[in-house]
């Protein structure tokens, strides 16, 4: 991770082989989120907005598991 270290501490970037490596990892959808952070054009805004659906979706379908399991407590 000293390239992710050098990055965030503004002292370089990572090559293209080191970002698609980070995009690779356990961590390449937060890299990928922040690469488009400040990115303003409707493919991010639609990007960050299909991200965004499908974490409501999980938290709803969480909820919904949540519920039935209340629902059955329930006599």
């Amino acid at each position: 991770m000293k390239v992710v270290e050098r990055w965030l501490a503004r002292k370089g970037a990572p090559d293209g082989q080191a970002l698609a490596a980070l995009l690779r990892s356990d961590v390449g959808d937060a890299v990928h989120a922040a690469l488009i952070a400040s990115v303003r054009s409707p493919w991010a805004d639609n990007l960050r907005a299909v991200r965004e659906i499908a974490k409501l979706r999980q938290q709803q379908a969480d909820a919904a598991r949540r519920l039935e399991a209340l629902e059955r407590g329930i006599r």
